[in-house]
């Protein structure tokens, strides 16, 4: 009788254990399958991107006949964005706007509407755009053309840069400053 009652202590007791170590097991289960991650998020103490001028490219002249021919230079902007988060986004929109030493350049007063939107950026990646400035005239621009023939101007491009993150959407100002420029200028520009 002694040993039939050890034997159903000890089964119990055995039970008892196995009933703790099985909750434990769930609850971590439980923790690291079926509990929702929290979404992640931008660091706040980084920049949400950071965007530079890789290279600015002025062309005069452009395909334009007759009298205005030699009026009127094309600028190409590469832009070099990258994302220093640990968090993937989107860019969904680019807008910008060149100002030549301080003034802005007659055709792009308003910002200008960048043509690639819609650009996956991975964790800590970078992506390479191009961008154009529609033409910048001769006649409207006096003080700033002969100047930029000459490659001294100081360009600055202020933009914003809207991305997506984790169902988030964000409008990221930014600043960039260019001093050296690459030209392909035709004489009759001067």
């Amino acid at each position: 009788m002694m040993r039939t009652k050890n034997w159903i202590a000890k089964f119990i007791a055995l039970a008892v254990v196995c009933i703790f170590i099985g909750a434990g097991v769930g609850l971590i289960s439980y923790h690291y399958f079926f509990k929702p991650k929290p979404t992640p998020a931008l660091d706040t103490k980084k920049p949400f991107l950071e965007v530079n001028v890789s290279k600015l490219f002025i062309l005069c002249p452009p395909a334009i006949p007759g009298p205005q021919a030699y009026k009127y230079a094309r600028m190409m902007f590469d832009f070099k964005i990258h994302n220093p988060n640990d968090v993937a986004v989107r860019l969904e929109k680019f807008e910008y706007a060149v100002y030549g030493d301080g003034h802005a350049v007659a055709g792009a007063e308003r910002m200008v509407r960048g043509e690639y939107p819609d650009k996956a950026i991975a964790p800590y990646g970078t992506i390479n755009e191009s961008f154009p400035l529609p033409y910048i005239s001769k006649d409207e621009d006096p003080a700033l053309w002969p100047e930029m023939v000459k490659g001294n101007v100081i360009w600055t491009i202020k933009g914003i840069a809207r991305i997506r993150y984790s169902g988030n959407e964000l409008d990221v100002p930014f600043e960039c400053r260019v001093e050296d420029y690459s030209l392909q200028i035709d004489e009759r520009c001067k």
